[in-house]
């Protein structure tokens, strides 16, 4: 069976974790999963996924940083982000704070409980908008123009800066 693809799951409620990866898994993608923002990230420099689940992860606030973080570094700022916030009885303590949802710059917003299958469809959809993609690799030896071709195509939907 092939490999379709790389998903990165970030949450800290097993089941959640466990019920999607194994919807996922039986379409043939990989999933990576971690509970800490720390390690995601590691996981995202090391393991290069091809899209991202941000859901609920302790303490508050580290969910937004990770996906602020997915979505201003170089070399992942392209990766799709999906984010799963907690139910609305449990915001208060363990979901996005209002302000960060509003600077969320992910390409879906979902809150729990959300049926698997559905996320997989969704994610499955972002993936393949990521296949159409133009990998594009800037190679020159002046670091200036190598940062000024990779602010042009970076901001272009249909390209993706591989290296």
């Amino acid at each position: 069976m092939e490999i379709k693809a790389r998903i990165l799951i970030v949450d800290d409620e097993p089941e959640f974790v466990e019920t999607l990866s194994a919807v996922l898994q039986v379409n043939s993608y990989e999933v990576l999963a971690t509970d800490d923002r720390a390690k995601a990230q590691k996981i995202v420099k090391t393991e290069r996924p091809d899209t991202v689940v941000v859901g609920t992860i302790t303490p508050r606030g580290d969910a937004c940083l990770l996906c602020r973080w997915l979505k201003h570094s170089s070399g992942v700022g392209d990766l799709p982000v999906i984010v799963v916030d907690a139910p609305p009885e449990r915001q208060a303590t363990k979901g996005w704070r209002k302000w960060e949802g509003l600077a969320m710059e992910a390409e879906d917003y979902l809150m729990k409980p959300v049926n698997p299958e559905a996320l997989a469809t969704i994610i499955i959809g972002l993936l393949e908008k990521q296949i159409d993609r133009i990998k594009v690799m800037v190679v020159d030896d002046h670091a200036m123009v190598r940062d000024g071709i990779r602010a042009l195509v970076g901001v272009q939907r249909d390209m993706q800066i591989v290296a």
